[in-house]
Formats: C-alpha cells, sequence, structure tokens
C-alpha cells in the first residue's frame, strides 16, 4: 500500500494482526473493524490505526508517528521505542496495564 492510502481489514474474534514495516511521507490509514485477537504494530512511521476492540494483547514497537485509536476494554498493551505518536483510548473505564520502555513524547 502507498502512503497517504487507507486499507480496511474486517476481522473475527481470532485474526491476529499485524502491521509491518510501514512507512512514507504520508501517514497510512489502517481501519480494523471487528475485535482482533492481538494486534501488533512495528518498524512502522507515519501510520494511522483504528480498532474497534482487542482481545489478548496489543503492542507497539520501534515506530514514530504512530497514531493508534482503541476501541472497547484495553488489553495488557507493550509499548517499547515508541516516540512522537498519540495513542487514544476510547473507553470511559480503562483497566487494563499499559508498559512503556524506550518511549518518547507520547501523548
Amino acid at each position: 500500500y502507498r502512503s497517504g492510502e487507507s486499507v480496511d481489514i474486517d476481522c473475527a474474534r481470532d485474526t491476529e494482526v499485524l502491521v509491518s514495516k510501514c512507512a512514507g511521507l504520508a501517514p497510512l490509514t489502517v481501519r480494523i473493524r471487528g475485535t482482533a485477537k492481538s494486534l501488533h504494530i512495528e518498524d512502522c512511521c507515519y501510520v494511522v490505526v483504528m480498532v474497534d476492540a482487542v482481545l489478548t494483547s496489543l503492542s507497539v514497537h520501534d515506530s514514530v508517528c504512530v497514531e493508534l485509536t482503541v476501541g472497547g476494554e484495553l488489553p495488557p498493551t507493550v509499548l517499547r521505542g515508541v516516540a512522537l505518536s498519540r495513542i487514544c483510548l476510547c473507553p470511559a473505564t480503562m483497566d487494563g496495564t499499559i508498559r512503556s520502555l524506550g518511549c518518547e513524547r507520547l501523548w
């Protein structure tokens, strides 16, 4: 996919989603409809990811300028080596845990 485009993914509860090596001059938008079993984002630059819900795990690794919007309850989440990014958690009550390692300038 080219930067500036959008990708729509319809997933079932047993789907593991990997967004990897996305980079470009304009953001690539990834819309994940449904509930993913897990979501992992790695080695990305300028990507917007919107997901309805994630069941078991969520991670963002070694990425810059990621905008992530998560609906539903928050599963255990790991952010490692993430910079200049925005994480938006939609649930009003957040009972999940977020661990961050080596991250800077998160909003």
